[in-house]
């Protein structure tokens, strides 16, 4: 051992000491045993099989293939996504089974009403059918598709939202057909039609919608202008609905990641999404981090803060961040709303959360008194999706984190062994984020509580520390990642602790 790496060595096993000694401390106001920080995500997913071991029981209008039961059990996909866990897989498809047969039939008519409310659940034989590979779900979908071919449209091309509102296209109904479009698109070879359509169907919709003034969209556009809540000019109706919006915004992030950037409609697309987000950050209520029921009047008697379209805001803020749609900076936006969604949550007899304040479903209303008449619910189906997709965004290493407070080697692989380097990265991130009001310390702060006592495990009496993987450069297959060597004293997990260390004694 050279001298320098004696006195790095000794400088660990100084920080380490001390540290642990502050964890000591920290530690008698705790309860005893480990605190697992609240990982709303897998609470809410938890609760609905709890609460509804038989998924066809979600709906309380009992529905059947329809939207209601479909958004939860999306939420509840991005659950499975995030951590693998195969009860949620096997919820999903108990419900979509109830539905597809052996020979891949899909027991939905849709020729008796149209309905874009229908498609929605679409999403879900796509995502059975990438995670199982099994054909009958590449049937079902097939049928889904084919009903496209179907659908009423008005004068200038535009889908009727259901076939009881003839010429109307509302906002919510881009997000309800046209992410199935292009993700069956992707997986099919019919991604000509699936994004341009998606394009199309979009843009016309934003074109009457869109208000130039706060980058929001109005609710609807009744394209022969009869309806009763239709501006006899211009067709559209009076008010920027909360969830209409969220419903809009979600779909624009949604097909954006799939749409290839070299398509002609991609930077219209785009476009609108920067201004429907920049939209979202002016019409943030400061004193909650969340975004009211009618969206532009804040000050608007008896208006009030609306939960699931916070949520869904919160998701399509950070996926578009995260998928470099957006400036890195309204991060900031959906942090202050997932804190303050967070403050929102309620706590049933049995401990379970509850979601509360997300309105009742709701068409188009003529004024603004219409929007706030209609009541709030708890552990809606909106709110339930709202909660699961907004964490799955908010939440993500929270769900990865081990029982021991480590993360794997590979993150999404729970069965990969405990990588020390990353869970030091992860740890200090979160101390110096808690430390300078940029994370929340209830639930961020446990985790690296969590995280650091995990870690304390895998240091030597000399102040090495073990399972750290060896340097990797990029590999094609999952067992590349699994196999690499996992040293001892590598410097590449010496400078994670020592940097968490010196974090928790500041």
């Amino acid at each position: 051992m050279t001298p320098t790496h004696a006195r790095q060595r000794n400088t660990l096993a100084t920080i380490v000491a001390a540290a642990m000694a502050w964890t000591s401390i920290q530690s008698a106001g705790h309860q005893t045993g480990v605190v697992q920080p609240p990982v709303w995500g897998v609470r809410f997913a938890d609760t609905v099989m709890a609460t509804w071991p038989d998924p066809a029981a979600i709906d309380p209008a009992k529905n059947g293939w329809e939207y209601n039961t479909g958004i939860v059990l999306f939420g509840m996909s991005k659950m499975y996504d995030a951590t693998k866990d195969p009860r949620y897989l096997d919820y999903i498809k108990r419900w979509v089974d109830g539905y597809v047969d052996e020979q891949g039939v899909l027991g939905w008519d849709q020729s008796r009403t149209h309905n874009l409310d229908y498609i929605q659940p679409g999403m879900l034989v796509l995502f059975l059918y990438e995670r199982t590979g099994d054909p009958r779900y590449r049937a079902a979908a097939k049928t889904v598709r084919d009903a496209f071919d179907r659908i009423p449209k008005n004068a200038d091309g535009g889908f009727w939202h259901k076939g009881i509102y003839p010429n109307e296209m509302w906002i919510d109904g881009i997000y309800m057909g046209q992410p199935f479009l292009v993700n069956y698109g992707r997986l099919f070879d019919d991604a000509a039609f699936g994004n341009d359509m998606a394009v199309f169907q979009s843009t016309l919709a934003a074109s009457h919608c869109l208000d130039a003034k706060t980058g929001l969209l109005y609710h609807a556009w009744d394209q022969d202008r009869n309806a009763s809540w239709a501006d006899p000019k211009t067709g559209r109706s009076p008010i920027i609905w909360g969830r209409g919006m969220g419903w809009f915004v979600m779909a624009m992030v949604d097909i954006l990641e799939q749409l290839p950037p070299s398509h002609a409609g991609y930077p219209r697309l785009h476009e609108l999404l920067k201004k429907n987000v920049a939209g979202l950050m002016k019409s943030q209520d400061p004193k909650t981090g969340l975004w009211f029921q009618v969206m532009d009047q804040p000050a608007l008697t008896g208006n009030w803060i609306e939960t699931s379209s916070s949520g869904m805001f919160i998701y399509a803020i950070r996926k578009a961040v995260r998928l470099k749609l957006v400036e890195p900076s309204y991060q900031a936006v959906a942090e202050r709303a997932w804190k303050g969604l967070q403050a929102t949550f309620e706590q049933d007899q049995a401990g379970r959360p509850v979601f509360t304040g997300a309105v009742k479903g709701m068409g188009v209303q003529k004024d603004a008194a219409g929007y706030l008449a209609v009541p709030r619910l708890k552990n809606s189906t909106h709110g339930l999706m709202a909660a699961m997709i907004a964490a799955s965004e908010m939440e993500p290493l929270l769900k990865m984190q081990g029982e021991d407070g480590l993360w794997r080697q590979l993150l999404d692989h729970p069965e990969a062994w405990p990588e020390t380097s990353g869970t030091g990265m992860f740890a200090f991130a979160m101390v110096t984020g808690v430390q300078n009001g940029w994370l929340d310390e209830g639930t961020y702060g446990p985790a690296a509580r969590r995280a650091w006592l995990g870690l304390l495990r895998y240091i030597d009496a000399a102040g090495n520390i073990s399972n750290v993987c060896a340097g990797t450069n990029k590999g094609t297959t999952i067992q590349y990642y699994l196999d690499r060597p996992r040293n001892t004293g590598d410097l590449h997990g010496q400078a994670p602790v020592l940097w968490t260390a010196s974090a928790l004694l500041r």
